[in-house]
């Protein structure tokens, strides 16, 4: 069973940041860091159970090439 992501606006703009960072650092490595991103985000769909449980219903994965993390939360 695939389940459906949604990305606060305020998870977007922290996105957009890191991209910008990313990009800032070396150019191309932001876009590097949204596949990664897009990656991890099908992970996600696939199974979302299998990530470390962090507190209640709340999980997270980390990007670890990118040292970025992820938070789930599931409604």
């Amino acid at each position: 069973m695939n389940y459906t992501i949604i990305v606060q606006v305020e998870a977007l703009q922290d996105l957009r940041e890191a991209w910008t960072y990313y990009e800032g650092q070396q150019n191309g490595l932001g876009q590097k860091f949204i596949l990664a991103f897009e990656k991890e985000s099908l992970r996600i769909e696939k199974n979302p159970l299998i990530f470390q449980k962090i507190y209640n219903d709340k999980r997270r994965t980390v990007i670890k090439q990118f040292n970025y993390n992820i938070r789930l939360v599931r409604f």
